[in-house]
């Protein structure tokens, strides 16, 4: 809670409630985003998710966030990788008058962008 804000649950459980709202096993995350091919088994996202793996290779979670359909950003930050810094009251949704908005708005719109971004993946 270092600027005021609660902090943010870690890489795990994040990825897993990211897992859990897409609806996919971690077999089918291995499958669907491409990471059987790299190497990455649904173990080694058990793992990620556990805890385990405490700093995954920045291109996974590339892939991941893509899969997912999540910011990588977030997901560099919750590793603890460093990120380039935000203006103040802005998240990770950024256009014309987004800083009019509340956060609460701001997070409506990212949840209905994640939601366009995974059905167009499934469709």
């Amino acid at each position: 809670m270092e600027d005021g804000r609660p902090a943010a649950p870690s890489l795990g459980p994040y990825l897993r409630s990211l897992r859990e709202a897409a609806g996919l096993t971690l077999r089918q995350v291995q499958e669907r985003c491409g990471l059987g091919g790299r190497g990455v088994t649904n173990g080694y996202l058990s793992h990620l998710e556990t805890g385990k793996v405490k700093a995954p290779n920045p291109n996974i979670l590339h892939q991941l966030a893509d899969c997912y359909g999540a910011d990588y950003l977030e997901l560099m930050r919750r590793t603890g990788y460093p990120v380039p810094a935000l203006p103040d009251g802005c998240n990770h949704v950024l256009f014309a008058g987004a800083e009019r908005l509340a956060p609460a708005d701001r997070a409506e719109i990212q949840a209905i962008i994640t939601l366009k971004l995974r059905r167009q993946r499934a469709g």
